[in-house]
């Protein structure tokens, strides 16, 4: 394990078309678990993302934002990308969309009226070489099947892209050269489209500080729910107008990208999308337990290993069928955890996945308990030896002995 640990949380807030925020967070491995505190501290609960924000006084929330940014132990950066880069970027995909419409309607004319008979016989042969040019137009014209978020994933990646080197000069590891023996993680929330380029860039970029090994990237799907610092993160971002203390500005990088080059890595991301060790979860767990999880076992492998979480949610007699057309096979990499499973969409579910032979695969959501309270034991130690005082030490005890009773309650009446 290397000597020294960091972690980089990245979520954002805005739509295309108006000024687009991105939060950066970063700490260190000793404060990995400060956001869990600061939850408690502030909201009461152990997990508090963007959607669990809503209805809260406002009181809550000014305290919680302020204490963020004035804790030195976590930095935080944020990020404006306008809206006359953005149009810029929307131009371009206008452009390059009209130029290959044009291009695939050239070859649809030379097939089909140039070689009419041709065509003809190719259907009637289903001669796949022959038909290419169709399937070329049908697999692109996937991509607009949901234009605005076609556009939005763009765009935001190539933010992101634009964003992350300067990790160099904003991360504390990073930009001290006499740290040379560390890992420096990257989490970025909403998974692969917005982190499909992370590999060429490691492996092409020429800072010696960068590399596969040394300065991961994950895009987590998600991942504000289950990481503490893109909880943090997503949180700060939502929470931007909720206190007046000031915030950390940050130009945004004029590090520039090929557009090209991005544009054709985008779109062959959404035909063959990468994930991380994913944790796919079915029926009812313990929230507490549930959203934890991925942190436990980053913990347990010794701040290695990186999960990806998914609900397999019910969508009638082909739910596990629509689940990987969606998010591609199960592999021998993912992890499948079952919790109470007592409703018939639950069952429907399990039937799949014994008819797939994946039943042997599963994991009991208990088989984690132990891990879970282990993982309370070090919320509370870590606490305790922080400078809080004696009645939010208190809070912080009482409310994490709450979560450990309501897992230990939900196991035993499973």
């Amino acid at each position: 394990m290397p000597r020294e640990i960091e972690y980089n949380g990245f979520d954002e807030t805005g739509q295309v078309g108006s000024d687009i925020f991105f939060v950066r967070t970063g700490m260190d491995r000793d404060n990995f678990l400060k956001p869990y505190i600061y939850n408690i501290l502030h909201f009461g609960d152990l997990i508090v993302n963007k959607r669990d924000l809503i209805g809260r006084p406002e009181k809550q929330k000014t305290r919680f934002v302020r204490q963020i940014l004035q804790d030195p132990s976590i930095q935080v950066d944020y990020y404006r990308f306008s809206v006359e880069e953005q149009t810029e970027l929307m131009k371009f995909i206008l452009l390059k969309e009209f130029e290959t419409a044009f291009q695939h309607r050239g070859k649809l004319i030379e097939l089909m009226f140039d070689n009419r008979a041709g065509f003809i016989k190719a259907l009637e042969d289903d001669d796949n070489e022959t038909l290419k040019p169709i399937y070329r137009l049908l697999n692109h014209s996937k991509n607009f099947e949901k234009p605005v978020l076609f556009l939005e994933w763009f765009i935001k990646s190539y933010a992101y892209r634009r964003i992350f080197p300067s990790l160099a000069s904003r991360s504390k590891i990073l930009r001290n050269p006499t740290f040379t023996d560390y890992r420096v993680f990257t989490f970025i929330d909403g998974g692969n489209p917005f982190s499909f380029w992370y590999h060429k860039f490691l492996s092409e970029n020429r800072n010696p500080r960068f590399g596969m090994s040394k300065t991961p990237i994950f895009g987590l799907s998600n991942g504000d729910e289950y990481f503490s610092p893109i909880m943090v993160s997503g949180n700060l971002a939502t929470l931007m107008n909720a206190s007046s203390f000031p915030h950390n500005f940050v130009s945004m990088p004029d590090y520039r990208v090929n557009l090209e080059e991005f544009y054709n890595d985008y779109l062959n991301s959404l035909r063959y999308p990468k994930y991380h060790n994913r944790i796919i979860f079915i029926g009812n767990i313990p929230k507490e337990l549930k959203f934890s999880l991925p942190a436990i076992l980053h913990i347990k492998s010794g701040y290695y290993k990186i999960c990806e979480p998914f609900d397999l949610h019910y969508s009638g007699k082909n739910s596990f069928r629509t689940f990987t057309k969606k998010f591609g096979k199960i592999t021998d990499e993912d992890t499948i955890i079952t919790g109470k499973i007592e409703s018939s969409r639950h069952v429907s579910i399990m039937d799949e996945l014994i008819a797939n032979d994946l039943d042997g695969r599963t994991h009991r959501f208990r088989e984690y308990e132990d891990d879970f309270y282990d993982f309370i034991n070090m919320l509370d130690e870590k606490a305790q030896l922080s400078n809080l005082d004696e009645n939010q030490k208190n809070k912080i005890t009482t409310r994490l002995k709450r979560a450990k009773e309501r897992v230990k309650s939900f196991i035993e009446k499973t």
